[in-house]
């Protein structure tokens, strides 16, 4: 999988190998750069706050002291900052998690009012990290928002599973409305 990704006004480009055939590999993302004498892949991830964020993983945005938590997991990074700018802007606090499984780890160590999570990720799918946290007693009644492009990609076991459907593209302020009820759920 190929990505570009704009950071401090530069394009970077990002490649990571999602899945190989009867062998392990290395789903992390790394930059790579095209030169007149090929191909060159850096050698092992390169934090970049914009992207990768703390610990090469997780990025996390505040603008002051800000309740609720929000969670984001999502691999689209375009999508991801902006949905946390704005929710930022909007008086919450929110992290970036890139892939379920990453999700989960923030799930486990923080309190979190709501998870807005895409479907289609490397590592752990939007769908499997809902039904690990449905069946955790902790985390069963956070309410997550499905947000998709492709509504019917959406498995019928997954229906039951998420509180909201956002189907992508969607507006400003349904987008915000909806976080601002499932967090006022949560109180």
């Amino acid at each position: 999988m190929s990505r570009h990704v704009e950071h401090r006004s530069q394009l970077h480009r990002l490649l990571s190998i999602l899945k190989l055939r009867d062998s392990a590999n290395d789903p992390s993302l790394r930059e790579f750069l095209i030169t007149d004498r090929g191909l060159h892949v850096a050698e092992t991830p390169r934090p970049r706050p914009s992207w990768l964020g703390l610990d090469h993983r997780l990025q996390i945005r505040t603008r002051g002291r800000m309740k609720p938590f929000v969670l984001i997991v999502d691999d689209e990074f375009g999508l991801a900052e902006i949905s946390a700018d704005l929710l930022a802007e909007n008086g919450f606090e929110v992290a970036i998690a890139i892939n379920g499984q990453l999700g989960l780890d923030v799930l486990e160590s923080r309190e979190v009012a709501v998870v807005l999570t895409d479907l289609m990720m490397p590592v752990m799918d939007g769908f499997e990290m809902i039904r690990r946290m449905r069946a955790d007693p902790r985390l069963a009644s956070i309410p997550v928002v499905l947000m998709t492009a492709l509504p019917e990609a959406v498995p019928p076991e997954c229906e039951s599973l998420h509180d909201v459907l956002l189907v992508k593209p969607y507006g400003v302020r349904e987008f915000l409305d909806t976080v601002r009820r499932l967090a006022a759920r949560t109180g």
